[in-house]
C-alpha cells in the first residue's frame, strides 16, 4: 500500500507549519512568504495611504505670486494699451467688472471657481494683482499666501497674452 507516501506528505505539511509556510486559520495571524506578519503589513500600508492622501491635499496649493510686470513697448498710447489688455482678458474668458483709466478689475468664472484680479498700468508696465477667489483653496499662512496651482496658470496666461498683444500692436506702428 502507499502508506509511506502518505506519511511523507504528512511530514512535509508538518515541516511547513513549523517554518510558517502553511496556511493558518486566521488571516490577521498569517504570514506572507518572507515571514512578515500580514497584520503588520496592513498597518504599514494604512499609514502610507494616510500620508499619500494628506500629501494630495497639500499638493493642490502653491505659493501665490503675482505675475512679473509686463513691459509696454515704447510708442503705444494708452488707448492701444487698454485695448490690448482687454483683448487678452476677454480672449481668456475674464469679464471686466470695473474700469478706470489705467485700472481694471476683472473676474473669471470657471465651473464652480471664481478668481478676481486687479490690472493696473502706466506708460511703462502692466501689473496683475490677486484680489480674491472662491473655491481655489486660498490660504494666508503666517504672511505667506497659497492658492490652487490652476490660478497661477490662468493669470500667467493673461500676462503672456497681454505681452504678445502689445508686441503685435507695436509692430503695426
Amino acid at each position: 500500500m502507499r502508506r509511506a507516501a502518505a506519511g511523507e506528505s504528512h511530514g512535509i505539511l508538518h515541516d511547513r507549519r513549523r517554518h510558517g509556510d502553511a496556511p493558518s486559520g486566521g488571516a490577521f495571524l498569517s504570514q506572507d512568504h518572507k515571514g512578515v506578519p500580514v497584520r503588520f503589513a496592513a498597518i504599514v500600508l494604512s499609514v502610507l495611504a494616510l500620508f499619500a492622501f494628506s500629501g494630495a491635499a497639500h499638493a493642490r496649493k502653491a505659493p501665490l505670486t503675482d505675475p512679473a510686470p509686463v513691459s509696454i513697448p515704447a510708442g503705444l498710447d494708452q488707448e492701444q494699451v487698454t485695448k490690448d489688455i482687454k483683448r487678452a482678458l476677454i480672449g481668456r474668458g475674464w469679464a471686466i467688472e470695473q474700469e478706470q483709466p489705467g485700472d481694471i478689475t476683472t473676474v473669471l468664472h470657471l465651473r464652480d471657481h471664481v478668481a478676481r484680479v486687479h490690472v493696473t498700468w502706466d506708460t511703462g508696465t502692466i501689473r496683475i494683482a490677486y484680489v480674491d477667489s472662491t473655491n481655489l483653496n486660498y490660504e494666508d499662512r503666517r504672511g505667506k499666501r497659497f492658492i490652487h496651482p490652476n490660478y497661477l496658470g490662468w493669470v500667467n496666461n493673461i500676462a503672456q497674452d497681454m505681452k504678445t498683444n502689445l508686441q503685435l500692436t507695436a509692430l503695426d506702428k
